[in-house]
């Protein structure tokens, strides 16, 4: 009978000597760690299962809280509800920046409103708002106010009798003087003044009425700052 050859170690493996070894290493690491632990008593992690939330119910927001901020609400007249004589207002005050972010929306960048040297030559002697400007003061009333929302603006005329320079506080009147009961159509008396009280633009609006009441949260005016 042939002599067993001793078991050969195959590429990779570890000898019984490394393994007595390594085992040796690990529980002086083991040791070193816990005397560590010891010394500087390092807090263990445990898992701790949380309570369950309450019932969203018991969350409940109070019933006046609930109740809708009519503060931050826009509603709307409808055709019924409008009567001869009504009207509304907005005001502004005209600035540098309002005739720049006006040229940049619409592209009228006529110097008249934009380069003050080209002005200074001019019947008004300073630079001066876009006229369609003021008539866009007309079109937030009758789509913010009078009536508001859900109204169709159908056609306009517009007179422009002064030049709205920067400074100037503007404001925009709209007034009922007709009502069309058969098309719900409202016809409205559109005057632009300026702080002294001077007609700026003036004419007419034809507008379809909305025929339903609406009420919704008020939308922010949009902040732009222009390079």
């Amino acid at each position: 009978m042939s002599k067993s050859s001793p078991p050969q170690n195959h590429p990779g493996m570890m000898t019984p000597e490394e393994i007595a070894s390594l085992r040796k290493k690990s529980q002086v690491a083991s040791l070193w760690l816990k005397l560590i632990m010891s010394q500087h008593e390092i807090p263990l992690l445990t898992y701790v299962r949380r309570p369950r939330l309450p019932a969203p119910a018991q969350f409940e927001t109070p019933e006046h809280d609930r109740r809708l901020d009519m503060s931050n609400t826009i509603s709307n007249i409808p055709y019924d509800e409008l009567s001869i004589g009504q009207s509304a207002s907005l005001t502004r005050t005209v600035s540098e920046e309002d005739i720049r972010l006006f040229a940049a929306s619409s592209h009228d960048t006529n110097p008249a409103h934009l380069d003050a040297d080209y002005a200074a030559g001019t019947q008004f002697k300073e630079v001066i708002m876009h006229g369609m400007w003021s008539a866009g003061l007309i079109s937030a009333v009758i789509g913010n106010q009078l009536p508001g929302m859900g109204s169709i603006y159908l056609g306009q005329d517009l007179q422009f009798r002064r030049p709205v320079r920067v400074g100037d506080t503007i404001t925009a009147t709209l007034t009922v003087v007709e009502k069309n009961d058969a098309k719900k159509w409202v016809t409205l008396e559109t005057v632009v003044t300026n702080q002294n009280g001077d007609k700026v633009v003036v004419g007419k609006a034809n507008v379809l009425a909305p025929t339903e009441k609406i009420s919704r949260e008020a939308i922010a005016v949009p902040q732009v700052t222009l390079a």
